[in-house]
């Protein structure tokens, strides 16, 4: 970390952390570094933030040593062993450029504040509230836990606060007599959400799921969410969406809390009966082996599917590799699934709940039908493969052993076409030097072709018919004959158009697609950071896009 001392003499002294060691300084704006003056024993070794007084003290923040560090006259003081505070996880800390204003916030959003150069200090109540024309569920983030990063006084506005807080950008007019910080969030335009899933059924909305903030039904893709579920908490992640064949309106997710703050509410796994506008929570958590029964998160996160004959029966393969359960009732009731040859407890293939890895399905056609990749973890290399179900659950069969493709154990996916039996898609994805061509299997993974051209896919997903097709089209991210994009196949993977390469300018990673069904070429791009883009076919005018642009036309072509 890197500070600027207030000049004196003209001259500019550089401040730097090493973490872990000290603060060194530099006299002159291009001289060496020597270590700071009064580096003893009760110096800071690490910090997370710091600021400069008008008159050269200064303050930092130490989470970890739950504490605010104040320099002054080349002597360090740690103002919580001190009794000038008390303890806390000081995240960040302000000071105004106008004023003897202090403040310092704690990484729950709880602030104080010293107008006496870190003698004393008072605590500050706070209020969050959406700001005009944001979107309507940042409400949310009026709540005792308001996730705080960097604060700053604005260098022109007088009294004005910005914070980069975990749910957006926030700012407060704070003068040194309020005894409150009212946040108002200044979002618009740059709200940006960590993409997990994006599925639609025929005739309803498009469902997006996001880390820590749930799941969004867009009937109007152009207008904010006003909410989303299942339930507005903070902190909620919808690591997957499930749908079925059998009814529209049925939609399953294993969404689980991921602040550790909530155990009444750890698990928000459930389902809706009406496209995603109210969820109901499974009506039991199963016990995975190898977990307490007072934990709370022993089933969370992971894979899920739904019948493509029947909502009621579900298999969900959770996290941490614990073993996957079926059930037949809607999940009143669950039964732990076995796979000949394992080993117990571990017996699961989700490794880590923040993967990219989607690699159970419903077969689309046949009630009861279920597709596994198992990673063969590391207790269970003997499972390595695909397996297949066609009891809902009961009994399973591997049809193909060992990697579909290699590296295949962390962020894959497995993708099923609609309307057609055991017509599989295989990716290991994203990044590295191995062989990471896609794969297809027409006989329910039994054996696997390489579709040619096609490499480093993140996903695939399927759409709409072109007009005159019976075959959905099949969409994809990565890289078609060396060429990376959007990619779009009309005639069943023989050939590929390029609809974009990074569409708006993001550079961002692609981690999920979704297509419409009742729209050909409607696409929806999921984001491992920025959010979700859509795009249709248009009659427009492509043109390379520009700085601020939220929209783009670009040409399709072919390689």
């Amino acid at each position: 970390m890197i500070w600027f001392a207030p000049a004196e003499g003209g001259t500019r002294a550089i401040w730097i952390l090493i973490q872990g060691v000290g603060m060194f300084v530099s006299e002159q704006e291009a001289g060496g570094f020597t270590p700071l003056r009064g580096q003893g024993a009760a110096a800071p070794r690490m910090l997370s933030s710091g600021a400069f007084t008008s008159d050269g003290r200064f303050f930092g923040t130490d989470p970890d040593g739950k504490t605010i560090w104040r320099y002054q006259q080349g002597e360090w003081t740690n103002l919580a062993a001190d009794g000038v505070i008390d303890d806390g996880s000081y995240q960040t800390v302000a000071v105004s450029p106008h004023n003897d204003q202090l403040l310092a916030f704690e990484h729950n959003g709880s602030a104080l504040r010293s107008i006496d150069g870190g003698a004393s200090w008072s605590t500050l109540r706070k209020t969050v509230q959406v700001g005009e024309k944001d979107p309507p569920w940042l409400r949310i983030a009026d709540q005792n836990f308001f996730a705080t990063s960097q604060v700053m006084f604005d260098p022109i506005v007088r009294d004005r606060l910005w914070v980069t807080a975990g749910v957006g950008l926030f700012r407060a007019d704070v003068p040194p007599d309020a005894r409150s910080i009212d946040w108002v969030s200044r979002s618009r335009g740059i709200e940006e959400l960590v993409a997990n899933d994006v599925v639609q059924s025929p005739g309803r909305a498009p469902l997006f799921a996001a880390w820590d903030f749930g799941i969004h039904v867009k009937a109007d893709l152009d207008v904010f969410s006003s909410g989303f579920g299942p339930k507005e908490q903070m902190i909620i992640a919808a690591q997957q969406l499930a749908l079925t064949p059998a009814d529209p309106n049925f939609v399953a997710t294993n969404a689980s809390d991921t602040s550790g703050c909530c155990p009444k509410a750890a698990v928000l796994a459930g389902y809706s009966e009406d496209a995603g506008r109210t969820w109901q929570r499974f009506g039991s958590l199963p016990h995975p082996p190898g977990t307490k029964k007072d934990d709370p998160w022993r089933m969370a996160w992971g894979m899920i599917a739904v019948s493509s004959g029947n909502p009621d029966n579900i298999i969900w393969a959770p996290s941490l590799n614990r073993a996957p359960f079926y059930t037949r009732d809607r999940g009143r009731n669950w039964t732990l699934i076995h796979f000949p040859g394992e080993k117990p407890p571990f017996t699961g293939s989700h490794v880590k709940k923040h993967l990219q890895r989607k690699v159970l399905v419903a077969d689309p056609v046949k009630d009861g039908t279920f597709y596994l990749v198992h990673s063969g973890n590391p207790d269970n290399r003997q499972l390595m493969g695909l397996w297949r179900t066609q009891d809902g659950g009961s009994s399973w069969t591997r049809l193909f052993q060992g990697e579909i493709a290699p590296k295949s154990e962390n962020a894959a996916k497995l993708r099923a076409m609609p309307g057609r039996s055991g017509d599989l898609f295989f990716t290991s994805a994203v990044e590295g030097t191995h062989d990471s061509r896609l794969r297809r299997s027409t006989d329910g993974g039994v054996t696997w072709q390489i579709i040619p051209g096609v490499d480093q896919v993140s996903d695939v997903t399927f759409g709409k018919a072109a007009s005159g097709n019976t075959v959905p089209t099949i969409y994809l991210a990565g890289f078609v004959h060396g060429k990376y994009g959007i990619w779009r196949s009309v005639d069943n993977a023989q050939s590929w158009s390029r609809l974009a390469v990074f569409p708006i300018g993001r550079l961002d990673r692609v981690v999920v697609l979704g297509a419409d069904p009742d729209i050909f070429g409607r696409l929806y791009i999921g984001w491992q950071g920025s959010g979700w883009t859509y795009g249709a076919p248009a009659a427009c005018q492509a043109r390379p896009v520009r700085p601020f642009d939220i929209a783009q036309c670009y040409k399709v072509d072919r390689p």
